[in-house]
């Protein structure tokens, strides 16, 4: 992808990524350079574009905004052995 393109709100981003059928690879690229926001190249495109929708709808308006999208990093302590 060596297209260049503007792109000035969250708003914008989520309708170029439905009207221009980007895959997956382009999206996660496209979220690391604007947002420094990562995000799993395995997933479907609809499901990118969904998880991203759900995170500007939460931190469009915060400056602190988390780095990973659709990640759970929820890590659990394996159960203890006896």
């Amino acid at each position: 992808m060596n297209r260049k393109f503007k792109i000035s709100t969250g708003e914008e981003l989520i309708q170029f990524m439905e009207t221009e059928k980007l895959n997956s690879k382009e999206i996660c690229h496209i979220l690391k350079e604007a947002f420094i926001l990562f995000a799993d190249e395995t997933k479907p495109p609809e499901i990118l574009i969904q998880e991203f929708k759900e995170y500007w709808e939460q931190f469009k308006n915060t400056k602190e905004r988390g780095i990973f999208l659709g990640l759970d990093l929820d890590v659990k302590k394996p159960p203890e052995q006896d």
